[in-house]
């Protein structure tokens, strides 16, 4: 699915968001408005994948505060969905950043989600969130984000290690800032990600990545 220019964009937007909110007017049953919030979610993280094209298209509709919405939806699927949406909707560019400011306590509590791959998305999401400036840093340190990635480093059951990976790679993207660094440091963030710790994983990506946050930690700030 691929539009190759903006008044194809706006054709194809308006009838997404005008057949949904009719659906959600109509009031039928949870279950399949649930389906229906899970599917809107992906296809929003999905025309934001590869570039910021659609970045204007999802203001202009509001679609990021019904996604902001969806993290805390009863449906599992949907919260997986929108931490997918909301991650890349700050992938290419800090442009939408003001606007995903009130996803950061949501995302930051799906970092112990029961599902294995939200908690996956939720750590990508957050990361997303300083890759391109620190604009939201103090928001991500105020509600806790970095001490509950360290935990997901820590304590996260799987089964496969995609949740801590991805952690750590975040961690990594957080470490740029010294604000960040500075409260790692205090959360002893160095015992934690030591690569003989974490060589019980046996996850080759776990060590790059954690090798990756101890380089940045030990940048001397000019």
């Amino acid at each position: 699915l691929f539009f190759n220019d903006t008044a194809t964009t706006e054709i194809y937007t308006e009838q997404i968001v005008g057949s949904v909110r009719c659906v959600q007017e109509t009031g039928i049953n949870a279950e399949y408005m649930g389906t229906i919030r899970s599917k809107v979610c992906n296809l929003i993280g999905n025309i934001c994948r590869h570039s910021g094209f659609f970045y204007d298209v999802l203001l202009k509709y509001d679609l990021i505060s019904d996604a902001i919405k969806c993290c805390q939806d009863p449906d599992k699927h949907t919260r997986k969905f929108a931490c997918f949406a909301v991650g890349n909707a700050g992938f290419h560019s800090d442009k939408l950043y003001e606007h995903l400011r009130p996803c950061i306590p949501y995302l930051t509590e799906l970092l112990k989600d029961p599902e294995e791959k939200t908690r996956a998305n939720a750590a990508g999401a957050l990361g997303n969130l300083v890759r391109n400036s620190s604009s939201l840093a103090k928001d991500l340190i105020k509600h806790g984000a970095l001490h509950q990635l360290l935990e997901v480093v820590v304590s996260d059951k799987g089964p496969s290690q995609s949740p801590r990976r991805i952690a750590l790679f975040s961690i990594g993207n957080l470490c740029v800032y010294p604000e960040c660094k500075k409260v790692f440091e205090e959360l002893n963030i160095r015992s934690i990600i030591d690569p003989a710790v974490l060589q019980k994983y046996k996850d080759q990506l776990v060590i790059k990545y954690a090798q990756r946050i101890l380089q940045k930690l030990n940048v001397t700030e000019a």
